[in-house]
């Protein structure tokens, strides 16, 4: 299985240990995964996949300041489990996954802040050509304090999203022939801390998106997509949007060490009772995979998209590009490079205000044993900000010690 590339570089601000995790636990399967596999623990008709993470270091700009910025040691604690039950028919399987994230800074502890989700889902699969799968769940996520909030919020901004996802798959996942996939998403946000000024970005997610294959030529395949996003806002409804979106693209494998996929298009965000906030502009994805050799990895993606804004401005515009270097040194010591950038354009109405962000970070990941790793991590952050104030230097090192059954 190809793993899913999420774009690192879009809310770097929200917890830098958030990042971290993201980009050496959950973004880059390391070459050598298979040593670090977990099996489960079954008991009867259910398996359960306990895991548990510990890391602690150093952030010598915690709240992403431009002068006089606060250092702190940190440290980071999580455990989750994943309950897979397996009904005999063997079409059907549901699972129940709980997770949390603790986070604590020891010159800087109102800044501390705990993350989790709990979730279930069930997948039923007929056939080799149809899957259908359900999962409902929440999540408490935090965003960090930034020179923007700090004169407003006296922690971070927590928040709850209640989540209903549901996907149709219907083909053969191969370059011969054609498949579809419509998916339906539901997040009902609700901000739980420093409610005087995060009431306004309470709201409301419903979206629609649809993705056809089929094959033009050998190892190519020609993608349409179209997707549908409706923004409900509970108080400043000025916010409330309708985004659509649609795409033609393709997916070639132009060797068997090498995987492109990219789409491009054009997206409308309307706003119902803001009419001067309209916005259309083109958008695209693209994914290029490639592996020399089975220890050696590259990864390079790149987006641009609408997104949601958490400041004044009606809407922002992301334009992403990341590059992850995955290289397998033995069976146990891998490293990880990862570099990118993310242009943030917030728009409201005729005026508008540019964050960019780069970022670098080299990981070193050594596999202890079969259900034990390590990891070693240094990164750099630099934010360019068109608002005065908000541009600033981040630097971190952290060590973690991973751990699934």
């Amino acid at each position: 299985m190809e793993p899913e590339i999420i774009m690192m570089s879009q809310k770097l601000t929200r917890s830098i240990q958030s990042a971290l995790l993201s980009t050496v636990m959950i973004i880059c399967y390391p070459v050598n995964a298979d040593r670090f596999a977990p099996e489960g623990i079954r008991s009867g008709s259910v398996i359960y996949y306990p895991s548990f993470n510990f890391s602690f270091g150093h952030d010598d700009n915690v709240l992403s300041q431009e002068t006089d910025p606060v250092e702190s040691n940190f440290t980071n604690i999580g455990a989750g489990v994943t309950m897979q039950f397996l009904p005999q028919d063997r079409q059907q399987l549901i699972d129940l996954v709980a997770e949390f994230q603790q986070t604590t800074y020891a010159d800087s502890s109102d800044d501390d802040f705990t993350d989790g989700r709990l979730n279930v889902g069930y997948n039923y699969q007929p056939s080799d050509k149809l899957i259908l799968d359900l999962r409902a769940g929440v999540e408490q996520l935090n965003d960090a304090r930034t020179p923007i909030t700090l004169g407003v919020s006296d922690s971070p901004d927590e928040y709850r999203d209640k989540l209903l996802d549901a996907e149709w798959y219907y083909g053969i996942d191969n370059w011969e022939g054609a498949d579809t996939r419509v998916e339906f998403e539901y997040a009902d946000r609700g901000y739980r801390s420093n409610r005087s000024v995060n009431a306004a970005k309470d709201r409301v997610k419903v979206g629609l998106s649809g993705l056809l294959r089929f094959p033009l030529a050998p190892n190519t395949r020609l993608r349409l997509s179209a997707r549908v996003i409706d923004f409900d806002y509970d108080v400043t409804t000025s916010k409330n949007s309708e985004q659509l979106r649609g795409m033609v693209g393709i997916d070639w494998q132009a060797s068997a060490q090498m995987l492109l996929s990219a789409d491009v298009g054009h997206q409308n965000k309307d706003f119902p009772q803001n009419a001067a906030a309209d916005d259309s502009d083109d958008s695209w994805e693209l994914s290029l995979s490639w592996m020399p050799q089975t220890f050696n990895r590259f990864e390079l993606t790149s987006s641009k998209d609408f997104d949601e804004s958490t400041t004044a401005a009606s809407h922002v515009q992301n334009r992403n590009l990341d590059l992850i270097w995955n290289y397998g040194w033995d069976d146990y010591l891998s490293t990880i490079l990862a570099v990118g950038t993310n242009k943030e354009t917030s728009i409201n109405g005729a005026t508008s205000t540019v964050d960019t962000t780069d970022y670098i970070s080299l990981s070193l990941e050594y596999v202890l044993r079969e259900t034990v790793k390590m990891n070693a991590t240094i990164a750099s952050t630099e934010v360019d900000s068109d608002i005065a104030g908000n541009s600033s230097d981040k630097n971190l090192i952290s060590l973690a010690l991973v751990a699934a059954f």
